[in-house]
This record gives structure tokens, sequence and C-alpha cells, in this order.
């Protein structure tokens, strides 16, 4: 038996940009890994030099399908361990619409050492999807460098996003904008600092690694529309370095996803679907 897992995106681009973003080596070297080679044709691979994806567990993939503009299905290993992935794109409103879809052999739970396998995979392809949204909207290469390096006490995330501190204040202090991308839920506000400062607390989540007070900070960038937004926090599960891992990715995911609405006013959520 195996577990099927699907994710939604939504682009207002054309079809053919966004399946160009998908194929092309320079743009996947963008926004997927920071030195990605693909032969696309049956047989040929996708290789993911950089070392980057799944936190390493990925190296490359092989097309068995492909129907050009439209469809790929890859034979995706992962720790050993073969899985499948489709790309499919269709029209859609005006733009287009990707789905990804994970098959992974039932009982596969071992894949990540941190994570049960659907969590974890829920975790990367939803930063994936965000980092090509960030990259087709606003035309430069998402942080994706940094994913695959692994805090190693404190967390400590920036962005830079093209956008002024005012407006970006505005945003953060907005609770149905923050709800569009903000990783996890907030108890309470522990300190504000007009266009500076947000310091909160996260609600506690079971076992979630969001745990802790957190500091937003904004700094003017050498533009008058350019803006630093770092997140910091000195008693994050300090010590654990699994967790700094994943709020360190999903902090970065985060970020990417507020620079989009930011610039955009679009919110943008990753739908999620499991069929087992």
């Amino acid at each position: 038996m195996e577990v099927d897992l699907a994710w939604y995106g939504f682009f207002h681009k054309p079809l053919a940009r966004v399946w160009h973003a998908l194929t092309s080596d320079e743009e996947l070297s963008a926004w997927f890994d920071t030195n990605t080679r693909l032969y696309l044709e049956p047989g040929g691979e996708l290789i993911a030099l950089g070392g980057i994806q799944f936190r390493g567990a990925f190296e490359r993939a092989t097309a068995r399908e492909i129907s050009p503009g439209r469809h790929i299905l890859w034979k995706w290993p992962l720790h050993g361990t073969d899985t499948m992935v489709t790309w499919t794109l269709s029209e859609e409103f005006g733009g287009t619409r990707l789905i990804v879809r994970h098959t992974v052999p039932y009982g596969a739970r071992s894949l990540f050492s941190q994570q049960d396998a659907n969590e974890a995979l829920a975790h990367f392809w939803k930063a994936n999807i965000v980092c090509l949204k960030f990259w087709l909207d606003l035309g430069f290469p998402p942080e994706i460098s940094r994913f695959g390096e692994k805090p190693k006490s404190d967390l400590n995330v920036s962005l830079n996003i093209p956008v002024s501190t005012e407006r970006a204040w505005t945003l953060l202090n907005d609770a149905v904008a923050r709800e569009s991308w903000w990783p996890w839920s907030l108890q309470g506000v522990e300190e504000s600092i007009p266009s500076r400062k947000l310091v909160v607390r996260l609600a506690p989540e079971g076992g979630s690694v969001a745990q802790g007070e957190m500091s937003v900070t904004l700094e003017g960038g050498p533009l008058a529309r350019d803006c630093l937004v770092r997140v910091e926090s000195r008693a994050f599960n300090r010590g654990d370095q699994g967790a700094l891992q994943e709020a360190h990715e999903r902090w970065l995911t985060a970020l990417h996803a507020f620079a989009v609405f930011a610039v955009t006013g679009e919110k943008f959520p990753v739908w999620c679907g499991l069929n087992p």
C-alpha cells in the first residue's frame, strides 16, 4: 500500500512561463537548488548538485513520463527509498495551477529522523512551491542556499524584501494578513516598537518545535523601498539541533511567503491533500 500526498499552488503566469521555470537549468538553479542540471527526456535525470534539497537526502531523479508543457513523472529516491513525484500543470482562471504529488511506500516513516515522512514532505514541498512563487513574482532568487545550513545555536533568520519598513510593519501587525504566512499560532504580543520590532510568544502545539519567545525586527535597506526582516530567538529549544534546523527552514519559507504577499498583495497558501 502507498500513501499519496498532493500540494497545489496557483500562479498568475501563463502555463508556458511556469513550465519553463520547472524545466530550465538556469531557473531551477535559481529557485530549487543552487546548481541543478536537467536532461528533459524519458530516462533523463534531474540532478541537484548543490545538495540542498530535502536536507541532502535528494540528489537526482529520473524522468519516467513526460507530456511537454503539462506533466512529468519522476522516480525520486530519498535515503535509498524509491518514491515517485509528479509535477502537473493546468490552465486555470487566467493563470496556471501546479499540482505536486508525492507517492511514498506505506510504512516509510524513517525517511527523516526528526519527523514523520508525511509531515517532512509537506514541509519541504511547501518551501519549494513558495520559492517558485517568489522567483516568478518577484523576479530574483529566493534564499534557497540557506535551507541546507544547520543553525549552530540561537535562531536567526533574515530576508531582504523590496517594500518599505512602513508597509512591512502594517502587514506584520495585521492579524488577518499574518495568517497567510505566519508559520505557527501566536499566544500573545510581548512588546511592540512601531515600525521597528515585534516580540511575540508562540502558542505551544504539542510536540511542535514552536516554543519560546520570538522577535521580528525590521531594518531599512539601502533603498527607500527595501526592508530587512529578521526573526530571532535565544530561547528556541536551544541545544536541540533538529528543532533549530526545522525552525530555521520554516521561518525562511514564511519570510518568502511574506515577501510575496507584501509585494503583490496576494495571499498564497499552499494547499495539501492526503489520499490514503
